[in-house]
């Protein structure tokens, strides 16, 4: 089954803004992640929630599309 959680998105690191890839686990978790171009920490934060409540209606819609198809 194909889950949201695994895709992966870029973020910019803000430090020397490089794309540094993530999935979108990472950022609903709110990991902190290390740039891979200068190694500076890069904290996840999801202050509204958004990633976490787009995953879950994403999920959901998915999920009831897949029931219609049935």
């Amino acid at each position: 089954m194909w889950m949201l959680e695994n895709q992966w998105v870029d973020v910019i690191c803000p430090k020397c803004k490089y794309a540094e890839g993530v999935r979108l686990i990472n950022m609903k978790l709110e990991e902190t992640i290390i740039c891979h171009n200068c190694k500076a920490n890069i904290d996840l934060i999801d202050q509204t929630a958004s990633v976490h409540a787009a995953v879950r209606d994403i999920n959901n819609t998915l999920n009831n599309f897949r029931n219609l198809l049935k």
